[in-house]
């Protein structure tokens, strides 16, 4: 088979996946609750994060109560807030401690439930693709690739936070502006598949969502990679999933001088590189990745077998 990804650490396979990606995933959600550098913010940030606690409300498990609770009054103080913009004419700012003192005890009760759990991420990036993933999988179901609330809102309110807050929590997760920028640049487009979640007249499934976040998150991957060969010489492989963990993930394509993966070629394309001799050229197995990224990142739908 083809050997994709080397350049991502061994691991032995995570005894409980479910519980590794609810550390990660509420730990990132706990981070996206701050405010970076800001005295105060407006109008535009808390509509943002009202629908962004609202497209995380939906997708919750069951279990954690005490975070759906204060989730739900987190939401209920943005709702005053908005009401007082309105009484204002719309000129109305936050301060920034006030938020941080009310968003502390959601923070405090994502923290709890994390340490439940045995985390496998070591940074930011890692966590919120971790999360985002989750989000997207959960409430849904493989086979029929439904998912209740539409997907398409977690990825506006995704959107909605980074152009709210350009040096903020996406941007942080995300590894630099630069990388920020061109994720923008790709939603604003309706590239790497947006276009036929919002063309196709009805709410996307879970599986188009995930692929969507996948590809998105490779721009991070494929930027951090090419950067590398500036620095060190080579290239690593950061694609992921590697084959050491997803045999089935990836198949040969045949594009002599370029990268399969759209968002591969489109940083390498922007930085001026040369394709790396050696690397084997590959592409997604769709099937087989959905079913990796179900049973990785999934908060609630049983995980098939690989």
């Amino acid at each position: 088979g083809l050997a994709v990804g080397s350049a991502w650490p061994t691991e032995a396979d995570r005894l409980d996946p479910r519980g590794a990606s609810l550390a990660d995933g509420l730990q990132a959600l706990a981070d996206s609750l701050d405010i970076h550098g800001h005295a105060y913010v407006g109008v535009r940030w808390l509509a943002a994060m009202e629908m962004w606690l609202r497209a995380v409300s939906a997708r919750l498990p069951v279990e954690l109560h005490d975070v759906s609770s204060r989730v739900t009054e987190l939401t209920q103080f943005i709702d005053l807030e908005w009401r007082r913009a309105l009484s204002s004419g719309g000129n109305h700012s936050l301060c920034s401690a006030a938020w941080s003192q009310r968003a502390s005890g959601l923070q405090e009760a994502l923290r709890s439930a994390a340490a439940r759990w045995q985390g496998s991420c070591r940074d930011a990036t890692c966590r919120a693709l971790s999360l985002l993933q989750s989000l997207a999988l959960s409430n849904s179901d493989l086979a029929s690739g439904s998912l209740a609330p539409s997907g398409l809102g977690l990825l506006e309110a995704f959107w909605a936070l980074l152009k709210a807050d350009p040096s903020g929590w996406v941007t942080t997760s995300l590894g630099s502006e630069v990388i920020a920028d061109h994720l923008a640049e790709v939603v604003s487009a309706g590239r790497y598949g947006i276009d036929q979640l919002t063309s196709a007249g009805t709410p996307p499934s879970a599986t188009q969502m995930a692929l969507v976040l996948w590809r998105l998150y490779d721009i991070v991957f494929a930027r951090t990679a090419l950067e590398c060969v500036a620095t060190a010489g080579t290239m690593p492989d950061l694609r992921w999933p590697p084959s050491s963990l997803c045999p089935g993930c990836w198949r040969k394509c045949f594009r002599k001088g370029r990268f399969c993966l759209e968002p591969w070629e489109d940083q390498r394309r922007a930085l001026g590189a040369e394709l790396p001799e050696g690397f084997a050229d590959a592409q997604p197995n769709e099937d087989a990745l959905l079913a990796f990224l179900s049973a990785s990142y999934s908060w609630t739908s049983a995980s098939p077998a690989l």
